[in-house]
């Protein structure tokens, strides 16, 4: 009786056992499995994370362009000699900013020199260069701002409402929708408050066609000769960070030089680039604070817009900002590592402070979209 329980329990530790190790056996593959599976994805995700430091690099970067001023070159004649005063401040901000306005600045890393192999791509844009919705109409009284109750035949030819009609005929062509104007008005009649944010445009019937051109994508390099279509983008028609009813002629952004009618940015050939460069400080030379486009238009920006004063409609000429002010900018930035890319869209603030000769300029960051 003895030896037939002995052998019962020999055999159940036998079976409690060969269940341990399967049990411990499945848990392991299981394990295993899991790890597996995550192990690409952890490389993916640090990857990303590396291209996303390149991104806020890209920010940085235009920082620095837009905090940047060189001293004024000593001269043997004082009288000519320049002084660091608004009008020299201005002219250095359009010597480093026209050239690339709108148009991506790469920089290559290289793991040899920076540790890392990428590229950072980084474009900067001025919002006095778009249309401040909230400043050009009257949530309160539900109207543009230079509307009255009684708008006479005049008013309604140059004023901002004939403006936004302008432009969204212009996008009407463009993106190949109807209405736009009507909608954007009802749109805004409902409101009771200003926009929090331009993106809220894309709730207004119609303004589904922005909804992949949201931000503002520099365009591509073209191989042929041949103008390749391209879209306006939300954010670079419309702002509500600049705070101004008017429009930086100096600094129109690519989507409203579009809607105007005027040589949009592209990406030009070396010896293009080159001769364009050339002809910045040229014009630049000529600037001043304040300007009368009458009488300067087709010689300082005809040139730049393709387009002549006359040609003009009196709406954007109502538009058209005599002082020169820019304080806002916008700035995407792509980071590429491992094939990963990060985008990122920042509005930056530029303030200026002058104490004798001295002058501090200070960029911080307001707002960064992750796109």
């Amino acid at each position: 009786m003895m030896n037939a329980m002995q052998k019962i329990n020999r055999g159940f530790v036998l079976i409690l056992t060969m269940l341990i190790v399967a049990l411990v056996t499945s848990i392991t593959t299981y394990i295993a499995y899991r790890t597996s599976m995550f192990v690409p994805y952890t490389k993916i995700a640090i990857n990303q994370q590396k291209a996303y430091q390149f991104a806020l690099s890209g920010i940085q970067l235009a920082i620095s362009k837009l905090s940047t001023i060189k001293k004024p070159e000593e001269s043997a004649d004082k009288t000519k000699q320049e002084k660091m005063d608004d009008t020299y401040i201005a002219k250095q901000l359009l010597m480093t900013i026209l050239p690339q306005l709108g148009q991506f600045t790469t920089v290559r890393l290289r793991k040899d020199m920076d540790g890392l192999d990428g590229t950072i791509q980084f474009c900067i844009m001025s919002e006095e260069g778009k249309l401040d919705i909230n400043a050009l109409y009257d949530f309160e009284k539900h109207r543009f701002v230079d509307e009255k109750e009684e708008p006479d035949a005049k008013a309604s030819q140059q004023g901002i409402r004939a403006l936004f009609k302008e432009i969204f005929e212009y996008t009407q062509k463009t993106m190949g929708v109807a209405n736009l104007l009507e909608s954007f008005e009802k749109f805004l009649k409902q409101r009771q408050y200003r926009l929090d944010d331009v993106t809220e445009l894309l709730a207004a019937p119609g303004f589904e066609i922005f909804r992949n051109y949201v931000f503002y994508m520099p365009p591509a390099p073209t191989k042929t000769n041949e103008a390749e279509w391209r879209p306006f983008f939300l954010t670079d028609l419309f702002t509500i960070d600049s705070g101004s009813k008017e429009l930086s002629p100096w600094l129109l952004s690519d989507s409203i030089r579009g809607a105007f009618g005027f040589k949009r940015v592209a990406q030009e050939s070396a010896e293009k680039k080159e001769s364009t460069n050339k002809m910045i400080p040229e014009t630049v030379n000529k600037f001043a604070l304040s300007t009368d486009w009458k009488q300067h238009w087709d010689q300082l920006l005809a040139p730049y817009y393709q387009k002549e004063y006359s040609a003009l409609t009196p709406s954007m000429i109502s538009l058209l900002r005599t002082k020169f002010e820019s304080t806002v900018f916008s700035v995407v930035s792509y980071g590429t590592f491992a094939h990963v890319t990060q985008r990122l869209y920042a509005l930056l603030e530029r303030t200026v402070t002058k104490e004798g000769d001295n002058v501090m300029i200070v960029v911080k960051i307001k707002k960064i979209y992750r796109l």
